[in-house]
């Protein structure tokens, strides 16, 4: 039986939601012409110029980014180096997004609350920083309100662990992932869908070059979990696997991007699993995911997420 996402955002993200990400995708950016890439800024002072270069509204820092030079990563289980294209820019994510707007107030007929759940901006927004400033992420298939929500909450961020970090352009889209697709001419063999049932793993060879699009799958809120990544499974991408254990929406994007961008293979990434997320002496969650660690061995959450973990743990006990 399916719950309100507004009754089980909470149960669903901390005990069984199915995750994956779709969104519809854009060609990356078009490698720049000259010969040689502008000199790259570093540090702080390089992220607050790119944010001031990005537009508002809509994201768009990698437009300010300059092109990522060549650089050559060794492929899985073999002696072969794969050298990618000179300044080629980032790829583009497609979260092709199946969670249900919030419900309706049928006297206004608009929702009753936000029209997405929070605890989804937070993790759409994270994958802005994961992807990066040379990377496209494109959300499709939402409804008209949530388009122009999470187009809001994406130029009005203001997380202060992500203020001045460059990410990705982001793209919101009504339209799904094949009718974009074909907007762009854009064959589904350039896609690879990230499948927990495909016969291969995602490997550095991916980022070769073979594929311009990386398309995530899946539901975010049922309970119990369907496999909705059957439904693009069917179309004929090309699909890969990112091991056995499941992960969020914005960790499976980020994993994804380390290994095809950076050319780490998925087991040289540091993991956490099923982390206990403490918020007192007397309250804690255990998250039933994978995460990214960070340099101490913590699950990299989107900026706030702990926060809203522990108000949404203090509303469900609420009388």
């Amino acid at each position: 039986m399916r719950r309100s996402t507004k009754q089980t955002q909470v149960q669903a993200y901390i005990l069984d939601a199915r995750r994956g990400s779709i969104r519809p995708c854009g060609q990356h950016d078009t490698p720049a012409a000259e010969a040689t890439a502008p000199t790259r800024l570093r540090g702080a002072a390089a992220a607050r110029k790119l944010v001031q270069a990005s537009t508002i509204g809509l994201v768009s820092i990698s437009e300010a980014a300059p092109p990522r030079p060549s650089h050559t990563v060794r492929a899985d289980n073999d002696n072969d180096k794969i050298t990618r294209p000179r300044y080629e820019m980032g790829f583009s994510y497609i979260i092709e997004h199946m969670e249900e707007d919030e419900p309706v107030d049928p006297s206004t007929g608009v929702p009753a609350g936000k029209t997405l759940p929070r605890w989804v901006e937070l993790e759409y927004t994270h994958m802005l920083t994961f992807a990066g400033p040379t990377s496209t992420v494109l959300f499709t298939h939402l409804s008209p309100s949530a388009s122009a929500s999470l187009s809001t909450t994406f130029s009005s961020d203001k997380a202060p662990a992500s203020a001045f970090l460059p990410r990705a352009k982001a793209e919101c889209h009504t339209a799904g992932v094949l009718d974009l697709l074909k907007e762009r001419g854009i064959p589904l063999e350039k896609v690879c869908l990230l499948d927990p049932k495909a016969e291969s793993e995602l490997s550095p060879k991916d980022g070769d070059g073979r594929f311009s699009c990386f398309l995530f799958g899946g539901i975010l809120g049922d309970d119990p979990p369907r496999d909705r990544t059957a439904e693009l499974r069917v179309l004929g991408f090309p699909a890969r696997r990112l091991g056995p254990v499941q992960m969020t929406t914005d960790t499976a994007l980020g994993v994804s991007k380390i290994v095809v961008e950076d050319g780490v293979p998925l087991e040289k990434i540091p993991y956490t699993d099923h982390p206990t997320i403490t918020f007192n002496a007397r309250e804690s969650v255990e998250m039933p995911f994978r995460y990214i660690a960070d340099a101490k061995g913590e699950p990299r959450l989107p900026p706030g997420m702990k926060e809203h973990l522990h108000e949404d743990l203090n509303q469900s006990f609420e009388f």
